[in-house]
């Protein structure tokens, strides 16, 4: 669970503030108090965000300019990498 908490901190930092408002806003005419609000909101914000990371970030096209590509490595050039040679030999 933190592994996957670290790969979604910087999607979860630029998808929060815009869900706490949402929220803050959502539950402004609420008669309950703070301590009620407060942890609603912070939960209901990491749980929205992890979903929308694993919906947009981690499976989809968002992804790929967040995250960035990841090159594919051919078998061959990992077992030569894994023996320290450059394989220029």
């Amino acid at each position: 669970w933190l592994a996957d908490l670290a790969d979604a901190s910087y999607w979860v930092y630029l998808v929060h503030l815009p869900i706490v408002f949402g929220l803050q806003f959502a539950l402004m005419d609420q008669p309950w108090p703070w301590w009620v609000k407060l942890p609603l909101v912070l939960a209901l914000t990491l749980a929205l965000a992890m979903v929308s990371f694993e919906a947009f970030v981690r499976h989809g096209v968002v992804g790929r300019w967040i995250l960035g590509r990841k090159a594919l490595i051919h078998p061959k050039d990992r077992q030569t990498a894994a023996n320290g040679s450059s394989g220029l030999d």
